[in-house]
């Protein structure tokens, strides 16, 4: 296991606070995992028994269950904007992003956000997908190349 992160190619228990709700997201890439998800209702949950985590590189993941891969430019480009909205009435917000960002409009902050976020750490941050037939093709076409694709490699299915 020649890998950079703990968790690489980990299969890994997500769960709510109170345990009503769980599920295992397998990280399909050499590069870091979130402590906290949503499940696709909306619910926080937490990684939960770590060291029960599964070392599965060949991992096959199930149809609509759900996987980690390195965020695309245009997700994090995504990102931004839902920030950029989310703070649009906020007068402190917008006069930060007028000093930050001068002379942007909220699409070219957007995009420089984008950019940014996809090297602030040396690498993209992580994104969660659900797994379709479309997923499994891509990863089944990156199997021989790290699956899920790592730095410098295509991000994700499109």
């Amino acid at each position: 296991m020649d890998h950079h992160h703990a968790e690489a190619f980990h299969l890994m228990k997500y769960a709510t606070k109170d345990g009503s709700h769980w599920e295992m997201i397998w990280n399909s890439r050499d590069g870091v995992t979130p402590f906290m998800v949503h499940s696709e209702d909306g619910r926080t949950m937490e990684h939960v028994e770590w060291r029960s985590d599964q070392y599965a590189p060949e991992w096959v993941p199930p149809l609509g269950s759900r996987i980690f891969v390195d965020a695309t430019l245009e997700r994090c480009v995504e990102w931004s904007r839902d920030w950029l909205r989310r703070y649009e009435k906020d007068p402190n917000f917008q006069s930060m992003l007028r000093e930050v960002y001068p002379n942007k409009s909220h699409d070219e902050i957007a995009r420089q956000r984008g950019e940014e976020m996809l090297t602030e750490h040396g690498e993209p941050p992580p994104d969660v997908l659900v797994v379709t037939e479309g997923v499994l093709a891509w990863l089944n076409q990156h199997r021989g190349s790290k699956a899920g694709g790592s730095k410098g490699e295509a991000n994700g299915p499109a």
